[in-house]
């Protein structure tokens, strides 16, 4: 994987990248061509090189691109599709906000998640460290890393993500409650206040895709 070379030395990335593009073919063979020609020159290569970099900030925007990814579920999504899924992101967001504010979703489940990254981090240094002083081999390095980056670090958003789900599908629950025994009889799914029972709803279906 080539996200494992952002944490070798600049001087050893080439090494690194052809120890992973031996024995590939067609496309793979491409993109690793492609990766040489536009991210490994002498200007860009130190850009996203992040070797004894403590502390990385873009794990939260790298958790939001995949799930972006996996909610488009293809390629090259057109604009009113990229929008749409942009619209469904706010709504997710706008629900975790509220959840918070009004204490369902509490600061520790959020430490919880920085916990998760932490202990990522001193998987990285420690493994650094071993390279750096010899006791890991660079294969040995990079199996080390693609571990890592495999193994765990957009799966904590999860976590919140349920408890969200589940304080939703109780206001949802209580809502259907009180319009049984509201005097207007109103229909819940087209309520005067906006549709609110329709709104926990759809919010509902897009945390499933969370």
């Amino acid at each position: 994987m080539l996200l494992a070379t952002a944490f070798l030395p600049v001087p050893h990335v080439n090494t690194g990248v052809s120890l992973l593009e031996a024995g590939t073919t067609g496309t793979l063979a491409a993109l690793f061509q492609y990766f040489r020609q536009e991210w490994m020159t002498d200007e860009r290569l130190p850009l996203w090189n992040v070797h004894n970099v403590n502390i990385r900030t873009n794990n939260h925007l790298e958790g939001w691109h995949n799930r972006l990814n996996r909610k488009a579920g293809k390629s090259h999504n057109g604009f009113y599709e990229l929008l749409e899924l942009l619209i469904a992101e706010q709504g997710v967001m706008d629900t975790l906000i509220q959840q918070v504010l009004s204490g369902n979703v509490t600061v520790g489940d959020l430490r919880r998640v920085n916990k998760v990254y932490a202990q990522k981090q001193r998987q990285v240094a420690q493994y650094t460290g071993e390279y750096t002083n010899g006791r890991r081999t660079l294969e040995q390095f990079l199996e080390a890393l693609i571990y890592v980056i495999l193994n765990g670090i957009f799966e904590p958003m999860g976590f919140i993500a349920k408890k969200v789900q589940s304080s939703l599908q109780i206001h949802d629950k209580r809502r259907e409650e009180s319009c049984v025994y509201s005097e207007t009889q109103a229909d819940p799914s087209t309520t005067a206040d906006g549709s609110l029972h329709g709104q926990a709803s759809t919010r509902i279906e897009l945390l499933h895709a969370f």
